[in-house]
């Protein structure tokens, strides 16, 4: 349904790397390259006739780390996530990106995977780049969208570092001789929005790619960011012809930042499904008050206790004080829920549905939102 063996696709090629590279081609248009940075790294490219040109797979991040640990005797296992929040830590503190040269065994795993990474994807990009100029270049004329601009789309766990790691200096990260920014997109939900475009065609309802925004931003604006910033955290809902595993084609989630750009800001939407978007502010204000219309999607906590956890939760305590809290985790019928004052307490099934049903009528009093 994605692509047939007369567009390229190969016996064996993994539907998630054709989902990818549908959404994608919906997003840019043609030619195209999705990096998936996920548990192995896979690239694959579409050339100017909407032909696929292939691609590859190795190694994700957290195998490679892995690896190094299981087939060496000395080498610890790192925590691959870890390591990379404690060198984002250190750039905001000394405003200098990493060396390759690590002065610790964990650092010198780490800056070597980085390392790797950017001359890797830095590779790929270029080659197809070069390979898309260098052919023919007749269109496709069944693609509208045309990616002039060579813009490559990444996804993925790993896509925030892949995306960081092309742009101009890696993104400040670690300091290496590649210096020329790559254009690039990055989108977590690339296989969200190539299944949507499949149940579109074949529903014959009009497809709406997703927005997502290119690249870096530039430094924000103080007048404009502060009235920017009061939407985070904000809930919103967008409906999608793909329905969820419940049935439900309306789609919740939260704004969980924003960026400044020539044209005014975009602000990210998390998805609950992990999916996310750049938006503007118009189609923002629509996702608004859709959810203010529909509410939270009622979900059985017996069927689907997990679904609650970061989900915020208020309890009467002597006899008027009302406190806030979040789920923090559910273990054998009992969700655990911390409060805002440092306190925490396990829930059955009866106190966490008067927890959340006390939340609704209170939610514009939480100071937590």
């Amino acid at each position: 349904d994605f692509f047939t063996e007369n567009d390229g696709a190969y016996e064996g090629m993994g539907l998630d790397r054709l989902a990818n590279l549908r959404g994608a081609l919906s997003i840019v248009g043609l030619p195209v390259l999705v990096i998936d940075g996920g548990s192995a790294l896979t690239y694959t490219a579409m050339d100017n006739k909407g032909k696929i040109m292939g691609g590859g797979i190795s190694p994700g991040v957290g195998m490679r780390m892995r690896a190094l640990n299981e087939f060496t005797s000395a080498l610890p296992l790192i925590d691959a996530e870890k390591e990379l929040q404690k060198l984002q830590i250190n750039l905001a503190d000394n405003k200098e990106p990493a060396t390759i040269f690590g002065k610790s065994t964990n650092e010198a795993m780490v800056f070597s995977m980085l390392n790797e990474l950017s001359s890797s994807v830095r590779s790929i990009a270029t080659t197809w780049k070069e390979a898309v100029d260098n052919a023919s270049k007749k269109r496709n004329k069944n693609y509208e969208k045309v990616n002039d601009g060579r813009i490559v789309m990444v996804t993925g766990g790993g896509g925030n570092l892949i995306h960081a790691l092309l742009q101009k200096g890696n993104g400040g990260i670690i300091k290496t001789s590649a210096s020329e920014g790559i254009r690039v997109k990055n989108c977590n939900g690339l296989i969200h929005f190539g299944v949507t475009w499949v149940l579109s065609q074949r529903s014959d309802r009009e497809y709406h790619a997703p927005f997502i925004a290119e690249g870096s931003s530039r430094k924000k604006s103080k007048m404009i960011g502060k009235d920017a910033e009061a939407y985070i955290g904000k809930r919103i809902a967008k409906e999608f012809e793909a329905a969820d595993s419940d049935g439900d084609t309306i789609y919740r989630g939260h704004i969980i930042s924003y960026d400044m750009f020539d044209n005014g800001p975009l602000w990210r939407i998390l998805y609950a499904d992990g999916d996310e978007e750049d938006v503007e502010l118009h189609v923002l204000e629509e996702m608004i008050q859709l959810f203010n219309r529909v509410g939270e999607k009622k979900v059985d906590p017996m069927k689907h206790p997990t679904h609650f956890i970061g989900n915020r939760v208020a309890k009467i305590f002597f006899g008027k004080q009302v406190y806030f809290g979040k789920v923090k985790g559910y273990t054998e019928g009992l969700w655990h829920v911390e409060y805002d004052d440092g306190d925490s307490e396990d829930f059955d099934a009866d106190d966490f549905m008067k927890a959340l049903k006390l939340y609704e009528t209170k939610r514009e009093d939480d100071p937590g939102v």
